[in-house]
């Protein structure tokens, strides 16, 4: 595409506001530190094709500080009692017709300080999306039986497992600002999410996910993405949303409305492959349930007896576990609650040979998916010892894994072994786990050209459809030296750098979206014979 000169644009105007005063506004005094910006680069959405769960987005702005403004450890500096971490900060320009545009929005996880390198004085802001805050949460996962992934995602944040943006919005006991009644007592709302109907129904999630000593909030939105079998997980950083796509978002998509955008997107190509995601053996790895009886003893503690002094507490963790089979990963369902004398028992003497004070012993039990948080409390004026202390419930026990496997011969024969392998925790089904071997392998037998990675200077792009190109967009590429006649893609990731408040280069991560269209009797465009006749899961 050959650009007319600059002169006949209006050049497009950057800005990045702080929510200093942390309510969601950004109009707190010193909000704009966009005169600061010397340079800005982003990312967000998936930093390569085919990939289920993003990396965290992040921004990084290098800013000017001759001022000192940055250097909050003093007292005088602009920023110094404004600054925190977990602040929300917005990036949005202003495009030829004057709209206002949100680009990025993140809150504040770092600020380094490098006074007088190479006689510069600088300091580097780091903003990014709530991903790393799971990454250090610990999770522990209620049971969930016969849930569609999306379901199993979305408890993980209706249960609080982060407060975004910010903790203090919400109630919080015993703490002043958050808990005073009909004025802080507002109670938690999940908003950061945005979620497609999940196409996998799990018949068990959190029962084997943790070995009952927790997992990171990630990991576990890791293993439920994974099941979708093709679905995407990323940080929307336009709306300040969790996004999660089904395995059929981009078979879904309308191919006819990219034409529009072929014109106007990307000129410059910077990464491109030819079959380099060629797979014709394909090996699904999964765990079958054993399923218990209804009253298994699925925890006995091994440290009796347990000493409790008078009116004290003692808190601890109980695994779930199989006696037979230590190295087992157990969950349990419907657990009993512990009955006196039977699950446990309370004596005035270690051996048991004193008085019997069960009675007196208290006893709270909250029951995860494959752990529980127990309680005990010694009502009595004098040390009481726990004798005797199990849970019982129905098992469910994961020995080892099993693989479902899928060959083209066709393939291998025409083009040699390319072999993938993949492991899905939360699934317990032979039967997908071979239809989900079979569809990879339809999906990706044959040899594909396709760009990975595309670049276009927007700075002085006048374009409205060009300037709205992010995740999610589709549009045809074409290049004739390199024979891809009107390739769809879809956009799955964005990359930007920003200099000099202006200057805007974006790059795109792109997925083929033929890769993804599925075989539908009957319907165009998805039953041409060899052609689209991808074998759905």
């Amino acid at each position: 595409m050959v650009l007319p000169p600059p002169s006949s644009y209006t050049l497009k105007s950057f800005r990045w506001l702080a929510d200093w005063d942390r309510d969601g506004t950004y109009g707190a005094a010193n909000a704009d530190i966009s005169s600061y910006v010397l340079q800005c680069e982003y990312r967000w959405g998936m930093n390569k094709a085919y990939q289920e769960v993003a990396p965290p987005a992040r921004m990084v702005l290098t800013l000017n500080n001759s001022s000192g403004a940055w250097s909050v450890a003093k007292s005088t500096a602009t920023f110094s009692s404004l600054f925190k971490k977990g602040v929300l900060v917005k990036m949005s320009f202003t495009d030829t017709g004057d709209q206002v545009r949100d680009r990025f929005i993140g809150t504040i996880t770092d600020l380094q300080l490098f006074p007088g390198i190479l006689g510069q004085n600088i300091a580097i802001l780091t903003v990014e999306d709530p991903m790393l805050r799971l990454l250090n949460t610990e999770y522990y996962s209620p049971l969930l039986t016969n849930v569609t992934t999306d379901a199993a995602l979305s408890q993980l944040f209706e249960d609080a497992t982060i407060a975004y943006p910010y903790p203090h919005q919400y109630w919080m006991l015993g703490i002043d600002g958050a808990s005073e009644l009909e004025s802080t007592t507002t109670v938690f709302e999940n908003t950061i999410t945005d979620f497609e109907t999940g196409g996998t129904t799990l018949a068990f999630v959190g029962d084997n996910a943790d070995g009952g000593s927790g997992v990171s909030a990630q990991a576990y939105l890791r293993d439920v993405v994974l099941a979708e079998a093709g679905g995407k997980l990323f940080w929307d950083a336009v709306n300040g949303k969790f996004v999660f796509w089904n395995r059929y978002h981009v078979s879904d998509i309308d191919t006819s409305l990219a034409a529009s955008a072929g014109e106007v997107v990307l000129d410059a190509p910077i990464e491109y492959h030819f079959a380099d995601d060629l797979n014709n053996i394909m090996n699904v790895e999964y765990e079958l349930k054993q399923v218990g009886t209804s009253a298994d003893i699925l925890y006995t503690s091994p440290n009796l007896p347990l000493s409790i002094i008078a009116g004290n507490t003692r808190k601890f963790t109980a695994r779930y576990q199989d006696p037979d089979v230590p190295t087992a990963r157990v969950g349990g369902i419907n657990m009993i609650p512990p009955l006196a004398g039977l699950d446990y028992i309370a004596n005035t003497a270690s051996d048991g040979s004193g008085s019997d004070v069960t009675s007196n012993l208290g006893i709270s039990v909250q029951f995860n998916a494959s752990s529980a948080n127990i309680t005990l409390y010694n009502s009595t004026a004098a040390t009481l010892y726990v004798t005797k202390l199990q849970l019982r419930g129905t098992a469910l026990i994961s020995h080892a894994r099993e693989t479902a496997q899928f060959v083209d011969g066709v393939s291998v024969f025409a083009y040699g072994e390319f072999r993938r392998r993949m492991f899905l925790p939360l699934v317990q089904s032979a039967e997908f786990a071979q239809d989900y071997a079979t569809a990879l392998v339809s999906r990706f037998r044959t040899p594909l050209s396709r760009f990975e990675r595309l670049t276009r200077d927007l700075t002085f792009e006048p374009n409205a459809a060009a300037l709205s190109v992010t995740v999610g967009s589709v549009f045809k590429y074409h290049d004739e030296k390199l024979e891809d006649d009107d390739t769809v893609y879809m956009v799955v990731g964005e990359e930007g750098l920003i200099r000099g408040g202006n200057n805007w280069q974006v790059t795109y991560v792109l997925e083929p979206v033929e890769r993804n269209v599925f075989w539908i009797l009957g319907v165009t465009e998805h039953s041409e014979l060899g052609e689209t006749t991808i074998l759905a899961l």
